[in-house]
């Protein structure tokens, strides 16, 4: 007998977890890379402003840009955070492969106890048996049935 079954549900569950967390990553490189595009978009009006000499919108753009910048830069320390959780989960997972699986020697067990209550006492087993089967001819003996 093998504990597999719990190996399995451990590995089976240490899987779902690295799937969930390589989506998280996923979801926050995609919302980093749109912010990215975004705050493109912010710098050139930005530019926009100066060459129209609209120093309130330019100033207006420029919060809009310093908050991008801010909300880039904390998108970009969660992912490099899940990325480094992601790699230590993912060497988690290979080790576990490595490690063999416990196992029970259903012999050595056997063995064991026998050695802790006993041999069974074939004799008395057999005496047990023979009683049985000359109540049970006694018994056809008189039901009329004998063999």
């Amino acid at each position: 007998m093998t504990d597999s079954g719990s190996a399995f549900f451990d590995m089976l569950s240490a899987r779902q977890e690295l799937i969930a967390l390589m989506a998280t990553v996923k979801q926050t490189r995609n919302k980093r890379i749109q912010l990215e595009t975004e705050i493109k978009t912010w710098r050139d009006r930005v530019r926009l402003a100066i060459e129209k000499d609209h120093s309130d919108l330019q100033a207006q753009a420029e919060v809009r840009v310093r908050d991008f910048e801010d909300r880039i830069e904390g998108l970009r320390f969660e992912e490099s955070e899940l990325n480094s959780e992601l790699q230590k989960l993912k060497r988690s997972i290979e080790e576990a492969k490595k490690r063999p699986e416990l196992s029970v020697d259903a012999d050595h067990l056997l063995a064991q106890l026998q050695m802790l209550v006993g041999e069974p006492d074939l004799l008395e087993e057999k005496f047990k048996q023979e009683e049985a089967d000359a109540a049970l001819r006694e018994l056809k003996k008189v039901m009329g049935q004998e063999e």
